[in-house]
């Protein structure tokens, strides 16, 4: 079984970071325990290695085992403060463990830095985080609130979908491409769409995010696919990428899906077909 074939192939993968994600990845299911020793070997193949420990918590982080990826994330931004990637990362992971007022700190910081211009526009999307958080807030604590997170209060954002991309690798060229059920292809190339369809900023270095907004959907299905270059060899050997998906942004009836893909990089770039969302009479599955 995969548990034995885990035991008997370690020895001789002991360094192949995508030997434990795929196996975890099978396990978590059924036996999320042995699941989670199987990919933390990943973070002792090179202790301080940023990509490699985002690999891990993403992959916890779609599990639900928040805590856990909680303190990766901590540590990540410990190595790399001066990446907003960073803390975003873990201020969503701090939402999912209802501390939002540190979420919203780490937000603000965000929106109110100045970054490397690899990471122009990312501020936009953590001003779309912000959105989701403060509606857990009591009312009576919003003069508490970072002054950044008190100004979103004042134009609250609600829509149908959005689709939010992160991944784990410097130097990687991602594109998120949404097809709608009209057939219209939102990417790179056609970032608005006649229903409405929105992509944000493409990143050719950075680790993104890029996202997709709509603000109105269409009865049907949402098919989400990524397509992925590297010029350069990455540390190991390809991308992890995770894709959040929310219905109903910002309302009551929010609903969040995370999906997690390793991606191996090859010469030619590499099309995912990642998942898809539907509306009307399925509507918000995943």
């Amino acid at each position: 079984d995969l548990e034995r074939f885990y035991h008997s192939s370690k020895s001789s993968r002991r360094n192949d970071p995508d030997f434990y994600f795929s196996i975890a990845k099978k396990l978590f299911p059924s036996n999320p325990k042995f699941a989670s020793i199987v990919i933390s070997n990943i973070c002792e193949i090179a202790i301080e290695e940023p990509q490699l420990l985002r690999m891990v918590a993403y992959q916890l982080e779609c599990v639900g085992m928040i805590g856990q990826a909680l303190q990766i994330y901590r540590k990540i931004l410990a190595l790399r403060p001066e990446e907003p990637q960073s803390k975003r990362d873990l201020a969503l992971a701090l939402k999912k463990s209802s501390k939002y007022f540190e979420a919203l700190e780490l937000l603000s910081q965000i929106i109110e830095g100045e970054w490397n211009v690899a990471y122009s526009q990312i501020e936009v999307v953590a001003m779309m985080d912000m959105v989701s958080i403060i509606k857990f807030i009591n009312p009576l604590a919003f003069h508490s609130l970072p002054e950044i997170s008190r100004l979103v209060l004042l134009q609250p954002l609600v829509v149908d979908l959005r689709i939010v991309l992160s991944w784990d690798a410097d130097c990687v060229d991602i594109d998120l491409i949404v097809k709608e059920p009209n057939g219209s292809i939102c990417n790179c190339f056609c970032n608005h769409t006649v229903s409405g369809g929105m992509l944000s900023k493409d990143f050719s270095s950075g680790y993104g995010p890029i996202e997709y907004l709509l603000k109105y959907a269409q009865d049907g299905s949402y098919s989400i696919f990524l397509s992925a270059f590297s010029p350069v060899p990455i540390f190991s050997g390809g991308i992890t990428a995770k894709v959040v998906i929310y219905t109903r942004y910002g309302s009551t009836d929010e609903q969040e899906t995370v999906v997690v893909h390793r991606i191996p990089l090859q010469k030619e770039r590499v099309v995912v077909n990642v998942t898809s969302v539907s509306f009307g009479v399925e509507e918000g599955t995943v």
